[in-house]
């Protein structure tokens, strides 16, 4: 599928987009800044439990709970 860009003119909002884009065919998204995902409660796939993550140092440490633990030293 091809991206459009296009700037906003004047009366135009994205609320109204959001709201009637879909007779169109357009929809709104935003980039994610990678400093500010956090997942609080672990990363999931959609099935299974949720991966925690942790980093200390030069340890990264992935969680699964009720399952275990694993620790991958960096080096």
């Amino acid at each position: 599928m091809a991206k459009f860009y296009t700037n906003l003119s004047s009366g135009d909002t994205v609320t109204s987009i959001q709201n009637n884009g879909s007779q169109y065919d357009i929809s709104i998204s935003q980039d994610i800044d990678a400093a500010e995902v956090k997942a609080s409660d672990g990363f999931t796939s959609g099935t299974g439990s949720p991966v925690k993550i942790s980093v200390s140092g030069s340890n990264l440490t992935f969680t699964v709970v009720g399952v275990g633990s694993s620790t991958l030293t960096l080096s």
